[in-house]
């Protein structure tokens, strides 16, 4: 979901990975009653885009983090 634009059907979740401005109401509205909104801060690209690929492919049991800087 870019900008103010709603999706075609109600989300049962959304992720904001830059939550300033108007981007998290938005996200609020677009999903369903006792949905969730994740409210993300922006990783780096290398990071994140790998394990985004995993989680979408189904090789993620659980829980996964993202964390930037030092375990």
């Amino acid at each position: 979901m870019a900008g103010d634009a709603r999706p075609p059907v109600e989300l049962d979740a959304a992720i904001v990975f830059a939550p300033v401005g108007d981007l998290v109401p938005v996200a609020l509205r677009a999903v369903a009653k006792a949905g969730v909104v994740v409210c993300a801060g922006v990783y780096p690209q290398a990071d994140t885009n790998p394990a985004l690929d995993d989680l979408r492919h189904g090789r993620l049991r659980g829980a996964a983090v993202i964390r930037v800087g030092p375990c």
